[in-house]
């Protein structure tokens, strides 16, 4: 009789699930747990619940999937989950291993070459990721998340045609499929063709209005409206390509290449070799700026800024506001002579750098590091902006000796921007 009640339990928690009511299903699962705490099968829902609830439940879902192995060490979509649970938190050995486990156990079932797949996404091993999923989509050509993911990892490597091929394929089977049509905005992205991707969007947010990536997606597309941000897009899905190391190693070799290329200028003409200094911090300001300056244009359109969150929101005041207004008191500084309105607008336009790490950003080390920065940019900002009215326009050298520094930490942060654990979620 009780294995018939927690039968009629996991049912229930399956249906709630399924109507996203996650914390109701885990209350049920616990429910069958204590009176059978070695339920393998209980536990995978569980591990499968938690990981769909909102908040950080990532470690505790891993913790569910290995009771889950404890007690059944036999079931290849234990480890499979396992294994992609693992990846989230960053345990990429580990998620390799349970991957192979996962295929071990049962080579004829995909979910072990999805998992090996994702284990390899998250290292940027594209063309490894690729081969996984072929695999799998040969031994079940209908498993929809396979071909998402292949249609990502396909289009991270610059394939389009192979990409919009595996699209059409996905939304030929089913074009309820909101995943598909995510893919499918990003191609369209990816192919410059803006008003493509917002209508791909759009529909994936009709079909699951709570489906967060596709909103981002949808932002996206509006910002991509704009020239400048087209271009950023562009930066940014020609960079996707490579791994992390690669992506090292280019942002290393260009600030080598600077320097080397100043040295050279130098000799010919003093203006040529500052010429490229700036083009190059420029550049720079560009890449990081140029998302929250993109936010700042949407909140001035009155249909594209009710797709922003109340997060955006702010940086696209904090970020693309700062930095206009900033350069516009730079100029305004030097066109009445007041330089301490200079001082002062260069102060806040350097303060969008640190911003720009920091509203939106998924990491609370992030958050925390890069939000402490911006706080000491805005003290600063006023300290400068005292003095000014305090020298009648001019600027005292206490102050005037803190902008080298706050141009060394402003540009510190485009470096310490770049480490993983400051820019992705910790769970």
């Amino acid at each position: 009789m009780s294995d018939e009640i927690s039968a009629d339990k996991m049912r229930l928690a399956e249906m709630l699930c399924a109507s996203r009511r996650y914390d109701e299903a885990a209350a049920l699962l616990m429910e069958v747990l204590a009176t059978d705490p070695e339920n393998a099968f209980a536990h995978y829902r569980m591990a499968t619940t938690l990981d769909s609830m909102e908040g950080n439940k990532k470690r505790e879902a891993l913790e569910a999937s290995e009771n889950a192995i404890k007690y059944d060490a036999e079931e290849s979509h234990y480890f499979a989950l396992h294994s992609q649970l693992s990846i989230d938190l960053d345990k990429v050995k580990q998620g390799h291993e349970s991957a192979d486990q996962a295929i071990i156990l049962d080579p004829d079932n995909g979910s072990g070459y999805i998992a090996k797949a994702i284990c390899y996404m998250k290292q940027n091993q594209w063309s490894n990721a690729e081969q996984q999923l072929r695999t799998a989509l040969t031994l079940d050509a209908d498993d929809e998340a396979a071909g998402n993911l292949l249609a990502h990892v396909l289009r991270m490597q610059n394939k389009m045609a192979d990409t919009e091929q595996t699209i059409d394929g996905l939304l030929s089977d089913n074009p309820e499929d909101a995943y598909a049509h995510y893919n499918a905005g990003w191609a369209a992205l990816q192919n410059n063709d803006s008003s493509k991707a917002e209508e791909h969007f759009s529909e994936a947010l009709r079909l699951d209005p709570e489906f967060d990536p596709a909103r981002e997606g949808l932002i996206e597309s509006f910002k991509s409206r704009s020239a400048f941000y087209r271009a950023y897009l562009q930066y940014c899905f020609f960079m996707q390509r490579f791994t992390d190391k690669a992506g090292w190693a280019i942002v290393i070799g260009l600030l080598v290449g600077v320097r080397v290329g100043r040295t050279l200028l130098e000799k010919l003409h003093p203006i040529a070799s500052t010429a490229l200094v700036a083009v190059y911090f420029i550049f720079i300001l560009w890449v990081w700026l140029a998302s929250g300056i993109g936010s700042l244009f949407l909140l001035m359109d009155r249909r594209a800024r009710l797709a922003l969150k109340k997060s955006e929101k702010i940086e696209g005041i904090a970020v693309g506001g700062a930095f206009v207004v900033g350069l516009v008191l730079v100029f305004a500084g030097l066109l009445i002579g007041a330089v301490g309105v200079s001082f002062t607008g260069a102060f806040l336009a350097l303060s969008a750098m640190p911003a720009s790490l920091t509203y939106t950003n998924p990491s609370k080390y992030g958050k925390i590091l890069f939000g402490s920065i911006t706080v000491l940019f805005y003290l600063v900002l006023l300290a400068s902006a005292g003095s000014a009215v305090m020298n009648g326009g001019g600027i005292s050298e206490a102050i005037a000796s803190l902008f080298w520094i706050a141009m060394l930490v402003a540009m510190g942060c485009t470096w310490i921007g770049n480490i993983p654990k400051l820019r992705q979620p910790n769970y």
